[in-house]
């Protein structure tokens, strides 16, 4: 077998399918790449960021990815050679600048670490590293109430931050100050997940719920009208199948600051759960209005109007989700349920293919007419805000006409088609379309450039 139809076969296996949607293939390898690591499929997502890295090898994100990558494999060597060229191509890639920084710790070397941490700052002033690394050279200068400052910094953007060599900042804390609360309670939560995962998906872990709350106990001795700790004990105890006196933690910590999002979305959480429904949608939308972009208000109002059957109104609620929190699974399921049971209706309107080849050659050209809308009006304000590009009349009526072009590469040659749905993709989920089309086929080569032009017919009223 030749190495071009090894390489075709790799393509194949690691991208199942060949999408005519608008995505450039470099970002569809990228993505595919990043999801591969997420499935521990090492190997093949080295192959898709040498995919991308084999038409540019200059590609920062591919080379900084399969760093990644190399570093899990323990190929640490290989790894900073990707990292270091990513810093001569571009000088300020933060990551790749924390990652060299990081590195360097981990070698013990941080006299050469300490510019990179400085450059970093410089950029980006609330770098958690950058901040971290800063404290525990002032810890070492003697400097405590300096390094405890640059430590509540990096409490408060990321409580469970760890330095390169594993040790959580709310330890380095408590060794110096054992009753500084935000640190207590970074610890106590640290320890159980009192809320949802990434993915919406609900946790529950008992293990050491006991030992969690007594670090929400050594808070509340010191300070017991701490609204944290009043809050994060009555999660625990809900956790501990105690949700009676659960709840009298949360009552107590809502008299005290009823204006507070996370305690409203927690109440409000529960009452839905025990059918307590116009209860808890009076505080979740007591959430909504303080904080219109809070993840669990927004979700738990979507979940409640699929409930109702509001599934129009739903959507956007779990579209607000996957716009902070791509990776919020159930609401991005919520959304490929609502556009099923919506469905989709005919699009007044036609799609244009264009290829050209390498050269500027047209290559070829194809005409879908057979276009489909989700029938919701997130998908009917993507056509209305397309640019209108003239008048035309149509049997006495006049109609404007609003068309949409994007361009893409081609990085691998390959058939786009079959009997599968293409067109344009909701941007948060690749489940979902917003345009959808069926059966038609063409075929790219590596290098060519492919336009689509997409053309909808709006009446003038």
């Amino acid at each position: 077998m030749s190495p071009y139809i090894i390489l075709i076969l790799i393509f194949i296996s690691i991208i199942p399918a060949a999408f005519a949607d608008l995505k450039d293939d470099r970002d569809s390898l990228l993505e595919t790449g990043e999801r591969l690591i997420q499935e521990k499929n090492y190997k093949l997502a080295i192959t898709a960021f040498d995919l991308i890295l084999e038409f540019d090898q200059n590609d920062t994100e591919a080379l900084f990815q399969k760093s990644q990558v190399l570093l899990i494999l323990n190929k640490a060597d290989e790894a900073m050679l990707n990292i270091d060229k990513v810093l001569e191509i571009n000088p300020n890639h933060i990551d790749a600048l924390t990652y060299k920084a990081d590195d360097l710790v981990r070698q013990n070397n941080t006299i050469a670490a300490k510019p990179f941490y400085e450059k970093i700052l410089n950029i980006d002033p609330q770098n958690v590293a950058a901040l971290g690394f800063m404290g525990d050279e002032q810890l070492l200068l003697g400097d405590t109430e300096q390094a405890l400052s640059n430590y509540a910094k990096v409490l408060s953007l990321q409580p469970y931050k760890t330095d390169p060599s594993g040790i959580q900042y709310f330890d380095k804390v408590l060794e110096k100050k054992p009753n500084d609360i935000d640190a207590l309670n970074a610890k106590g939560t640290s320890m159980v997940k009192l809320g949802r995962s990434e993915g919406g998906f609900t946790i529950i872990y008992k293990d050491n719920l006991d030992e969690a709350i007594s670090y929400f106990d050594s808070i509340l001795a010191i300070e017991p009208n701490n609204v944290d700790g009043l809050l994060n004990k009555g999660k625990a105890l809900f956790q501990l199948d105690n949700p009676v006196e659960g709840m009298e933690y949360v009552d107590r910590a809502m008299e005290i600051d009823p204006n507070n999002v996370d305690i409203l979305t927690f109440k409000g959480d529960e009452l839905l759960r025990t059918n307590q429904t116009a209860q808890g949608i009076k505080l979740i939308d007591a959430a909504l209005a303080i904080d219109p972009k809070d993840i669990n208000a927004l979700f738990l109002k979507g979940r409640t109007l699929i409930l109702q059957e509001n599934y129009n109104d739903a959507f956007y609620y779990f579209d607000e989700v996957l716009d902070s929190n791509p990776n919020h699974i159930i609401a991005a399921e919520n959304i490929k349920l609502i556009a099923d049971i919506l469905g989709y209706k005919k699009l007044d309107g036609f799609l244009d293919v264009k290829i050209h080849n390498s050269q500027g050659l047209l290559a070829g050209h194809l005409r879908v007419n057979n276009l489909k809308l989700l029938n919701h009006t997130n998908a009917e304000n993507l056509v209305n805000e397309w640019p209108v590009t003239q008048i035309i009349t149509r049997t006495g009526q006049e109609y404007e006409v609003l068309q949409y072009h994007v361009t893409k590469k081609a990085y691998m040659p390959k058939y786009n088609g079959g009997a599968v749905h293409f067109g344009i993709k909701y941007e948060h989920y690749d489940k979902v379309w917003d345009i959808l089309s069926n059966y038609w086929m063409y075929r790219v080569q590596k290098g060519d450039t492919i336009d689509f032009v997409y053309t909808a017919f709006r009446p003038v009223v």
